[in-house]
């Protein structure tokens, strides 16, 4: 009866360990990837949601409303606010003309570049809301 040299049982543990550590980054990707779709999904719900309060209102939600008045008065048809992908509540800011709504993304620190926003979230090219 032949064995298996060590040699040999390096080699393969060796292109095992490869193989994982190449899907497994992919996968990683791919949930990240996931991760930003459903907060982008949940945004423009949550626009949706905005719109019809300013269509029945005449405006859309103060910042101290908040976006909790939109579940308040039946906009959202859910039992909270939804918290984004990576378990933070999304950002919001309005004076009631315009707003901002973004998700702090993966890093849960608002205002850096892997923030989810929707482009044109309330606001008119050239507006920006002064706080």
């Amino acid at each position: 009866m032949r064995a298996f040299t060590l040699i040999e049982i390096m080699v393969v543990v060796l292109i095992i360990g490869l193989l994982v550590g190449l899907v497994g980054i992919n996968v990683i990707r791919y949930f990240e990837r996931a991760k930003e779709k459903t907060a982008r999904a949940q945004l423009t719900m949550i626009e949706q949601a905005l719109e019809l309060y300013r269509l029945e209102n005449g405006r859309y939600p103060t910042t101290e409303e908040g976006i909790a008045i939109l579940v308040k008065n039946g906009y959202l048809k859910a039992r909270q606010v939804p918290k984004d992908p990576w378990g933070s509540d999304y950002y919001y800011l309005s004076d009631g003309n315009v707003y901002t709504l973004k998700s702090s993304g993966p890093d849960r620190a608002p205002g850096t570049q892997d923030d989810v926003s929707l482009e044109g979230s309330g606001a008119v090219a050239g507006e920006s809301l002064q706080y």
